[in-house]
């Protein structure tokens, strides 16, 4: 499956090069969209919104707005420490609330 999303991202890359990338690193990408196939190989993970990465300072992944990115700084600017705020910026206290996927993670008796 990798190879696949691999050719897919390579070949959009080449019919519109001013816009996509598909060499990983930021300095491969300046001022272009890194279309990610690396997650879709075998034993990837992808981070959910609102899950924490296995990193320093254990970062979440939250929903960002077009208008937002110019000021963002680093991708780990909302951290488990302080993700409630960002939630309440959204206006919400669960992301999950209505995904059904509450259930799901409940261990059953």
């Amino acid at each position: 499956m990798n190879e696949f999303s691999q050719a897919i991202v390579e070949h959009i890359a080449k019919l519109i090069p001013d816009l996509f990338s598909a060499v990983l690193g930021t300095k491969n990408r300046i001022g272009k969209i890194f279309i990610d196939y690396l997650g879709n190989g075998k034993g990837a993970t992808n981070a959910n919104v609102f899950s924490a990465r296995a990193r320093e300072g254990l970062p979440v992944s939250v929903p960002v707005f077009r208008e937002e990115i110019v000021e963002l700084q680093s991708a780990a600017k909302w951290n488990i420490k302080n993700v409630q705020e960002r939630m309440n910026e959204l206006g919400g206290d669960d992301p999950w609330t209505g995904m059904g996927c509450r259930d799901l993670q409940r261990a059953k008796p």
